[in-house]
């Protein structure tokens, strides 16, 4: 499953690379259900003292929160002003 994530990582972050991709919804989806997937694996690797294993999801788990950054910051992610009534 780690391999999973890794290799859709990679190809996520080709396709990034393309503008038209860089706005699509479906990438965004990908790369956030696989943040998900990960940090489920991480979860369930630190509950069974799989070292090894939570070594290589934090290495995957920081190129794609990046990859997850900068996905979001080019389409455009914004916090809305929010208005506080008395």
């Amino acid at each position: 499953m780690l391999d999973y994530v890794r290799k859709m990582t990679k190809i996520c972050s080709a396709s990034i690379r393309n503008s038209s991709c860089a706005n699509c919804i479906i990438l965004r989806e990908t790369v956030l259900s696989l943040y998900k997937m990960l940090k489920d694996i991480k979860e369930e690797a630190q509950r069974e003292y799989f070292e090894s294993l939570i070594k290589k999801a934090e290495e995957i788990e920081k190129e794609l929160r990046l990859l997850l950054i900068s996905l979001l910051i080019s389409q455009g992610l914004r916090i809305p002003d929010m208005e506080f009534r008395s």
